[in-house]
This record gives C-alpha cells, sequence and structure tokens, in this order.
C-alpha cells in the first residue's frame, strides 16, 4: 500500500466515522467557554447535552451515564419547558437555549429536544385505534 493510498483510507474513515457520529466529533473540545461564564454583568451561561435518552448533561462532564445526569423533576420540567432556538448568534453548535432568569442555557444534542415525562390516557387513546 502507498503513502497516497494510505492517506486516501484514512480521510475516508474518518469522514465515515463523522458521518456516524452525526458530524459532531469532538466538538466539546473545539469550543471555547467555560461553564458559569459572565458575558455581561448580572449574565451567566452554561452549556448542556441531552443525549438520546433525553437525559440532561452539563456539556463538559467526562461521564455522561445516569449517575451523572440531572433528575431533579422541577428542575427538569423547569428547563425543558423553556427550551427554543438559538438565534442569539452565539454559540452556533449549540442550536438551542433554554433562558431561566439571568442565565443562558445553551444546549446541544443528539437529535431533538423533545423529551416525554409521561403519557396521558383517555379518549386520545380511542382514537389511535
Amino acid at each position: 500500500m502507498t503513502l497516497g493510498m494510505t492517506r486516501s483510507l484514512t480521510c475516508r474513515l474518518t469522514h465515515a466515522l463523522l458521518v456516524l457520529r452525526g458530524g459532531r466529533a469532538g466538538v466539546s473540545r473545539l469550543l471555547h467557554y467555560e461553564q458559569g461564564q459572565n458575558p455581561q454583568p448580572g449574565i451567566r451561561e452554561y452549556f448542556y447535552y441531552i443525549d438520546h435518552q433525553g437525559m440532561l448533561f452539563l456539556d463538559d462532564a467526562r461521564m455522561k451515564n445516569f449517575t451523572s445526569c440531572f433528575k431533579e423533576k422541577k428542575f427538569l420540567q423547569f428547563f425543558f419547558s423553556r427550551i427554543k432556538f438559538n438565534e442569539t448568534g452565539h454559540y452556533p453548535d449549540f442550536p438551542f437555549l433554554s433562558l431561566c432568569g439571568r442565565e443562558r442555557n445553551y444546549i446541544r444534542c443528539d437529535d431533538l429536544p423533545l423529551v416525554f415525562t409521561h403519557l396521558v390516557s383517555g379518549q386520545a387513546e380511542a382514537s389511535l385505534v
């Protein structure tokens, strides 16, 4: 195998891995932010990640599993109920934003930040059949 063939194969494998990971491989390592930073007086910014199971983590958490996710029900309901598109022009790698008072919570996720917390039963079930 020649050097040119090796480089070509390496480039194709790297591209394939990025596609499989949704193009977000290593995003958090390339971003420049600090949790709780103050871009303006009285404003704090935090950065979060929502995984494919709807678990919420600080974006820079090394281990992302059940033991390190946020679990407080009132906080999660408050946080998720305020999610909107990030139209601030800041941090485009975080396409969603949850404003909580003077905090700007930037969010990136595997897919979409839709999380179902409970199912409502009743007449809706009959209409689905």
